[in-house]
């Protein structure tokens, strides 16, 4: 049993030597900034942080489809997972990995479980002592209700931290993991300012400096967002009611990324032209990525908001019931229409704004007049606010369990346009003609378009078996 510096508690296990067994079955670096109003989103890492790929671009042993190849060598556990409990940190810092001989970076995954949902995951939650009480409960909630619903998916390390702050404690754990590494691998002095430099949501690290695609982590890097200048405006526009429910969407927009890197076993999620680098891409376009882990917080807020801890404080159950249509969240509007809006409770409204942009109605400066292969890209792309109608499109065509889990199952093995033929008999192509007509046909989404059961009644998150599929 290993017990952190600062640790209360340790997880027994014993150290592991684990033969990968072959198979014939950070996300990526060009991870662009979110436009959701609550966290950066980048997952660029030119200042030493990376997403999960080695520095060259080069594979760590995956062939270009996914499929394993080589002899498997067997890997180790370098020791036992640390328990770091006390009151600026809840963490499980996960063991390293020691390759011992021809492993491939999906063999040694899927034999430590990392594309496997858990009750009791390898998490990472760090805070600053300045961090006020409210923050740290609605993060603890959260962050609970979302690994029992998508499952918990092990190396997810979020810090939130005011960089004036005392910092002492989370940057212990963070020195833990081996995070204080410049770009040619050299270790730096821990300091609040390194992180600071680095700030990024959703990226990751490569443990040691080693990006050898064994050991990356993702990192939700955080400023607090409430004292942060970057949100200054957003929390005075807003107030800062509104803007915590903004807050709490981009982190489970971010864990949900996460959530898409574990399925790809050390592939890039991403196109092989991304911006910066990455390996083996999965060929997955910018808007199912995001569009994706937008639709996922959607109906996640959706189902859960009751039972929020926040909105039990506020006394605003009942505010996102049954696709409310809304005048809007400016100041004039009442809180709960506020914070309806911000968590994009109201669905319809935001399929018909879909709509009529796509039939050539949009508001004055929408340039979105219907989708192509420019929104496979973050720079290129000139839809990114219908994404998410996109891949509610997706499910209507087939079924939530094939959007959330079908795909996922599948991506690995033969890609994304593999996945997308099998599961939809459409190239992109084909999808982007279908569904431009589909939106011109429709002002307003068919009665079934949008569930009314809970998402987590409709797909099976916990019995995805990823990294297999693909035949």
């Amino acid at each position: 049993m290993k017990v952190g510096k600062l640790a209360i508690a340790a997880v027994a296990a014993s150290a592991l030597v684990l033969a990968g067994c072959s198979s014939s079955d950070s996300d990526s670096a060009a991870e662009s900034t979110d436009d959701a109003a609550a966290s950066e989103d980048s997952g660029d890492s030119g200042d030493g942080e990376d997403s999960g790929d080695s520095g060259d671009g080069e594979d760590s042993g995956d062939s270009g489809d996914g499929e394993d190849t080589g002899d498997s060598g067997g890997f180790s556990l370098d020791g036992e997972p640390i328990v770091v409990v006390s009151d600026n940190v809840d963490c499980v810092i996960s063991p390293r990995v020691i390759v011992e001989g021809d492993s491939t970076v999906a063999e040694v995954f899927r034999d430590i479980g990392m594309n496997a949902p858990k009750s009791d995951p390898e998490h990472c939650y760090l805070f600053s002592a300045e961090i006020p009480d409210d923050l740290r409960r609605y993060h603890a909630d959260v962050h609970q209700k979302l690994v029992d619903y998508v499952g918990g998916y092990d190396r997810y390390v979020h810090i939130t931290y005011e960089v004036e702050g005392d910092n002492t404690e989370a940057l212990e754990v963070l020195d833990q993991f081996g995070y204080f590494y410049d770009n040619n691998g050299q270790s730096v002095e821990p300091s609040i300012d390194v992180v600071y430099d680095r700030r990024s949501c959703l990226s990751g690290f490569g443990r040691d400096g080693q990006y050898d695609g064994y050991n990356e982590v993702s990192f939700c890097n955080q400023p607090n967002p409430l004292t942060d200048p970057m949100w200054e405006g957003d929390v005075k526009n807003f107030g800062p009611e509104v803007f915590m429910y903004n807050t709490i969407n981009g982190w489970v927009h971010e864990y949900y990324h996460h959530v898409q890197r574990a399925h790809t076993l050390g592939r890039s999620l991403g196109m092989p032209a991304d911006c910066c680098g990455g390996k083996n891409h999965t060929g997955s376009p910018a808007w199912f990525v995001e569009g994706q882990a937008q639709v996922f917080p959607t109906l996640f807020l959706r189902d859960v908001f009751d039972d929020l801890q926040i909105t039990k404080d506020l006394g605003l159950e009942g505010a996102c019931a049954g696709d409310p249509r809304l005048n809007g969240n400016g100041p004039d509007q009442p809180l709960r229409e506020r914070v309806s809006w911000q968590t994009n409770c109201n669905m319809t409204q935001k399929f018909e704004l879909a709509s009529r942009a796509i039939r050539g109605e949009g508001d004055e400066g929408e340039e979105c007049t219907g989708f192509s292969a420019l929104d496979e890209m973050r720079e290129t792309w000139v839809c990114p606010d219908h994404i998410e109608i996109l891949n509610f499109y997706l499910a209507y065509l087939t079924s939530f369990e094939t959007l959330f889990i079908g795909l996922h199952e599948d991506v690995w093995a033969v890609g994304f346009e593999g996945a997308l033929d099998k599961h939809f008999g459409l190239t992109k192509d084909e999808l982007y003609e279908q569904f431009n007509q589909f939106m011109r046909d429709n002002p307003s989404p068919p009665e079934d378009f949008f569930p009314t059961e809970r998402l987590d009644e409709l797909v099976d998150f916990w019995g995805i078996e990823s990294g297999v599929g693909g035949s």
